[in-house]
Order: C-alpha cells, then structure tokens, then sequence
C-alpha cells in the first residue's frame, strides 16, 4: 500500500488526535480561537506527524497502544513531565499514564510510531535489540541527544520535505533503523556499570550459553541467569562483540546447526536438525542462515 501525505489546518487539536488515534486531552493555555496546522505521511506501518500549534499548551493524551510513538520536538517545547526540556532528546510517549508535556507559542516537532511488528523484524535484520524504553519508559525517560538521535531527525525532516513526490521504497525501515540505533546509543550511556563488572558479566554469560547448549534462551533469561540489567548486558556483548546479546544468541544458534549439519549422517533432514535447535520456520532460517554463511543448510549437509 503505498503511503498518504496529507497536509491541513485542523480547527481543534483534539481533531488531529482524533485522526492519528490518539486519545487526546491538551489543555489550551492562551485564550483566542485556535488551530493546528500539521503535515502527515501514514503508511501502514508507520505515521510520521508534522504539527505547529499557534498557542500555548499543556500536552495531555495517549498514543495508541499497538505502536511505539515518540516525540521530537523542533521549537518551543518547554517542559516534559514537569522537567525543563533537554534540547536535543526524542521523548518517548508509551508511558503507562501518558505524556505529560508544556509548549510554548510557535510549537514544532515530529511524531513518530512506528508498529511493533516492524520494529522487531528490523531489529532481528540487523541484529539488535528493541530496548526496553521502547515500549515501556520511565515517566521521565527519554533518548539523548547524540549523533544517532541528529541523524533520526535529519532524516525524518527529508522524508517528510520530499513525502509529495514519493520516497523510497525502505524509508519506513530506514527510520526504524535510525530510532534503534538513537535508543541504543542511549541505553548504554545510561549504564552506570563499571568494565571489570561487564567483563565478568559476559564471562558467565557466555559460560550460562554453553552450559545449556541447545535450549533456546531469551535475553531476558540470561539477564536473570547472570544478574545484571538487560543495559549491563547489552553493554558487555556491544564491548567485546559489536553487537548485543540477542545477535550474538542467533549467532550461536546458526553456528552449532553449521556444526550439526557437517557432522550429519546421509539420512538426516535439515529440518530435524533445525528443530533440535528450536528453529520452526525454516523459510527464515533458510534467509537467516545464508546471510551468515554464504550458502544454504541443504548445502552445507551435502558437503
């Protein structure tokens, strides 16, 4: 489906919320008729929201709750949950009570969600994890500023600068790749966590992997098999690895059916072997396994 800019004045902002789902309660602070100007492109994955409000506000409301939606304020944002704003940083907006935010006149930002579906096979394409924050931030949390949150910005402003001609047919995974690697950037600067600590960290994480062999782990269970924080973790792996935990697991799990496959007997089954390991659907390992090896698994058992 291809994507719909839309560009307009709304009379009430609770219209524009009506339109993007949102459970909207902003309080208007400045009397005075007013109105909402805002720039939308909608894809079925993805809605990015331009708008410029003409007075002051008290941001009340809730996204909807099947997507990650984040703020990205551009002018005039004040405060954030009582917290003078910090010029530069993307506010998540999944907060369970909902966003608490105080604009000024001449407010700017970009709204993003982004659906969860999309998240996940991006981050499982390029090997990392969906932080917590994500989905389930601190009332106060936010991404700091940093070159991966400048860059998410710059490239929302071209997407939507150039949205009524067409953009390109990954732009929606583009910018999710762009907001995960800004809350990476983030969750390991917020680590407070010292080297020896991640150092012995990822030893027993990586002795926990080897003792288990093939049961299939979540990032979430060796967190709580070595007792460090999903950061710590995530943190450690990215040290000595360049990747998280998550990446280096699949990793470990495409490297012993490689073994298990040129170990195999003449009547073994690529899919028997697969399944030993918890891998079910074998059209993706198939992808996942030839994008790390270079062939295919029925290739590597004819060897």
């Amino acid at each position: 489906m291809r994507a719909r800019f839309q560009s307009g004045t709304f009379a009430d902002i609770s219209m524009l919320g009506d339109a993007l789902g949102w459970d909207i309660g902003f309080c208007q602070l400045d009397p005075g008729a007013a109105s909402c100007h805002a720039r939308v492109l909608a894809a079925p994955d993805m809605v990015i929201c331009e708008p410029l409000f003409d007075g002051r506000y008290h941001q009340l409301g809730t996204p909807p709750g099947d997507v990650a939606t984040f703020g990205i304020p551009i002018r005039a944002l004040d405060r954030w949950f009582d917290q003078p704003y910090a010029t530069g940083s993307i506010l998540p907006f999944n907060q369970a009570g909902g966003i608490d935010g105080f604009s000024l006149r001449g407010f700017r930002a970009y709204t993003l969600s982004v659906d969860r579906s999309l998240l996940e096979r991006v981050a499982e394409t390029v090997g990392l994890d969906v932080p917590r924050l994500i989905f389930e931030p601190e009332s106060t949390e936010v991404i700091s500023d940093s070159p991966a949150a400048r860059y998410l910005r710059a490239l929302l402003h071209h997407t939507m600068e150039i949205a009524h001609q067409g953009n390109s047919p990954t732009w929606c995974e583009d910018i999710t790749l762009a907001l995960l690697q800004a809350a990476q950037t983030t969750s390991a600067h917020r680590d407070l966590s010292s080297g020896s600590q991640r150092s012995q960290a990822l030893r027993l994480a990586i002795d926990y992997v080897d003792s288990i062999e093939q049961e299939i782990l979540s990032v979430a269970q060796l967190c709580e098999a070595v007792g460090v924080s999903v950061r710590t973790l995530n943190r450690a792996f990215n040290d000595r690895f360049a990747m998280g935990p998550k990446a280096y697991l699949a990793r470990r799990r495409l490297s012993g059916i490689r073994r298990d496959l040129l170990k195999a007997e003449p009547d073994d089954l690529v899919s028997d072997l697969a399944n030993q390991w918890g891998i079910w659907h074998m059209g993706q390992f198939a992808r996942d396994y030839r994008q790390m090896f270079g062939e295919l698994p029925s290739q590597t058992l004819a060897t």
